[in-house]
């Protein structure tokens, strides 16, 4: 058991080493900024992933890694010791890793989205040690969704590369490089740490027993409220560059699930708004483009997808002939009204998020920011692309929505706490201490 484990936290801080390679190309200097390193830490998984793609090898890609973080820790452990000193944010955050990790470590494969959809994926590739099309093609396999995107399954399957064999429980720590990473993040918020604690905690609640069962739906939460999170504080600060871990957020959302694709756009086209609207901006610059690197897997997987005609049973029958009779069925608005706000954690989220805000702004007087309607603003906008996805399905709505609702609204949770988080922030925010209460 413990050779695995270990074997695991080698390939993980490998991550960190080969994002780190890839920094110091293009910056001319290693990470120096908690932010930083968590943008390398995605930047090395995008590395696994296009030496993946471009290699056609889950075992090589694992090699590449596991030798490019080598010769960055190697060479520059020492100069590391500032962004990862240690401290009191740290240690919570670790000691509330601790109980999703033991779930995911000692809990085998057992829901039916998990075994027949994200780890099958997984395993397909394991087993082809690659992308082999004729596995992909197969109309027997469209129920498993196949063109999903593949993050979890690479993660997975290098995984079970680097162990030596496939079962049902080391593949399962693709979940907690994901929690790992989350975490990273939110130690690179510009919070105390009780504030920061509390994000990490709510964010952790909310996905819940999906974040240990191998459904991607929390996760797609805890990185929607990152990257809103990030994006939010960039816009409150542009002189920042809380951009960056905020687009490279959204790079993990559009490669878990198909809903990352509504909210990725959203979240960035809503951010270009409020940001050329905003008095202050900046010029990007050159190595500000990096920005692009991490949706790399996204458009190759695309490419692939659409090459190979690699599409799933629902998608096929995808009937936008329905969206008109159903607009103007109050049976339909009735029923979507009803699974929103009282069939999912909006029933709790969204009164308390409501008591927050007013309480305060009646105490404070003071005016809400830009970033809080921005995230608002992507939080109304998800809930009508829900509306409009229930419109369309081939199946009874109530069906549907009584199946996947719950599981879809995490995002809308997650964007809840972001709003919440950002509420109380004093606008403008002075330049000053980046750390915020």
């Amino acid at each position: 058991m413990y050779l695995p484990l270990v074997l695991f936290s080698l390939l993980l801080v490998s991550f960190l080493g080969a994002g780190g390679c890839f920094w110091r190309m293009i910056h001319g200097r290693i990470p120096k900024e908690t932010w930083e390193l968590y943008c390398t830490t995605i930047y090395g998984i995008t590395l696994g992933e296009i030496y993946f793609w471009l290699g056609n090898s889950i075992r090589h890609s694992v090699w590449f890694i596991l030798l490019l973080g080598c010769i960055f820790w190697i060479l520059y452990f020492k100069r590391l010791v500032g962004p990862l000193r240690w401290s009191w944010k740290l240690t919570g955050l670790i000691i509330l890793l601790a109980f999703p990790a033991a779930k995911i470590i000692f809990e085998p494969l057992s829901a039916w989205d998990a075994r027949s959809i994200w780890y099958f994926h997984a395993k397909i590739l394991y087993v082809d040690n690659g992308f082999n099309s004729s596995s992909w093609i197969i109309p027997e396999l469209s129920f498993s969704h196949v063109d999903y995107p593949k993050l979890n399954a690479i993660l997975a399957s290098q995984i079970a590369s680097l162990i030596g064999y496939w079962n049902d429980y080391w593949p399962k720590l693709s979940l907690l490089v994901l929690l790992s990473v989350y975490q990273l993040g939110v130690a690179a918020l510009p919070f105390k740490v009780g504030t920061s604690l509390l994000i990490s905690l709510m964010g952790i609640a909310t996905g819940g027993y999906f974040l240990w069962t191998g459904y991607m739906d929390g996760y797609l939460a805890l990185f929607t409220l990152l990257s809103a999170l990030f994006l939010a504080l960039s816009l409150q600060r542009i002189q920042s560059r809380y951009y960056l871990p905020g687009l490279a957020s959204l790079a993990i959302v559009i490669q878990l699930k198909y809903e990352g694709i509504i909210i990725a756009p959203i979240l960035f086209g809503l951010f270009l708004c409020f940001y050329w609207m905003g008095k202050e901006k900046r010029r990007l610059s050159i190595t500000d483009w990096v920005i692009l690197f991490p949706f790399v897997p996204t458009a190759i997987w695309y490419f692939i997808r659409f090459h190979f005609k690699i599409n799933n049973d629902m998608a096929e029958r995808f009937d936008w002939s329905t969206l008109g009779d159903r607009l103007f069925s109050f049976s339909y608005w009735s029923d979507f009204g009803y699974y929103y706000l009282f069939r999912t954690d909006l029933r709790y989220g969204l009164p308390l998020f409501l008591i927050w805000v007013l309480a305060y702004t009646k105490k404070s007087r003071k005016k809400l920011s830009p970033a809080f309607f921005f995230v608002i603003s992507a939080f109304a906008t998800y809930s009508a692309s829900l509306f409009v996805v229930f419109l369309c399905t081939y199946w009874d709505p109530s069906t549907h929505m009584n199946c996947s609702i719950d599981r879809l609204a995490f995002s809308l949770v997650a964007l809840l706490i972001a709003a919440g988080t950002i509420a109380p922030i004093r606008y403008p925010l002075p330049n000053g201490p980046r750390t915020i209460r």
